[in-house]
């Protein structure tokens, strides 16, 4: 009973209450007032996604047949340099400057494939673009080719193969490559230890600026030798791209999953 001495209206024969009619109008309406509020959360994305759209800058409408700019545009769109990184708009600039002739652009079309992105992963396909990239002159796709044999990417795995690759482009001053073959001869992979030489190398590719051989050459100064094969490259497939655009040598690391060493554990760079 209601105060006041009315009674509440029953239903049926188990007596439960039925509400007063404006109870039913509220309870009938709520569908409705579900159905709005998510009318109004929807519009609330959409003006977010809006304004974020918005926010990002558009790529500028390029007509070029210059492949410095294509390349240029690819990295752009691969590194997410000012734009949302898009893998596979990256590749079709590489792709075009690439059927130019550009070295750099083959050798990042062989890093696509080697991380699976804009494309499916295939490291056979990485070591073509790398090949052409090296016969082309690029020493950083010769290094990655000396790393797919490193760590048995697509090739045979074979450690002095790739001292042997790392040893062209040491030759000719790559100070990645003076790094990487220094580490080789620090461990002992694929070469006779000779840490004389490996420090050498490490000051050589040091002298021009390049971080980790800074670090190389500070450990074996302070801690001595006997890298671990894990830890012999901490930063495995790179390109020029990043020294040739701001002129500093150290070299834009692209990172990859190493596969089983000879531990028996996985290492990731």
């Amino acid at each position: 009973m209601k105060p006041g001495g009315t009674r509440l209206p029953s239903s049926g024969s188990r007596g439960a209450v039925s509400f007063p009619f404006p109870y039913q109008i509220a309870v009938h309406e709520a569908p409705v007032f579900g159905l709005c509020r998510s009318i109004v959360v929807s519009l609330l994305v959409g003006a977010v996604k809006i304004c974020m759209a918005a926010a990002q800058p558009d790529l500028p409408d390029m007509n070029t047949r210059e492949p410095g700019e294509m390349y240029a545009m690819g990295v752009m769109l691969d590194e997410g340099a000012g734009f949302k990184p898009d893998g596979r708009r990256a590749f079709e600039w590489y792709t075009r400057a690439a059927k130019l002739g550009h070295a750099e652009s083959m050798n990042r079309l062989g890093l696509l494939y080697l991380r699976g992105s804009g494309v499916p992963r295939n490291a056979f396909a990485a070591l073509a673009w790398f090949r052409l990239a090296a016969a082309k002159g690029s020493l950083t796709a010769v290094n990655n080719i000396a790393l797919l044999r490193f760590y048995g990417f697509g090739v045979h795995q074979s450690y002095s193969a790739a001292a042997k690759l790392l040893r062209m482009s040491a030759n000719a001053g790559d100070a990645d490559a003076q790094n990487k073959l220094g580490a080789m001869y620090d461990s002992g992979l694929g070469v006779a230890p000779d840490h004389r030489r490996a420090k050498a190398l490490f000051l050589k590719s040091a002298a021009q600026g390049y971080s980790p051989a800074i670090l190389n050459l500070g450990r074996l100064l302070t801690q001595g030798t006997g890298t671990e094969t894990a830890d012999v490259f901490p930063y495995p497939f790179s390109d020029a791209s990043k020294a040739a655009a701001t002129h500093d040598s150290t070299a834009c690391i692209t990172y990859a999953v190493v596969p089983t060493s000879r531990s028996g554990t996985t290492s990731y760079p």
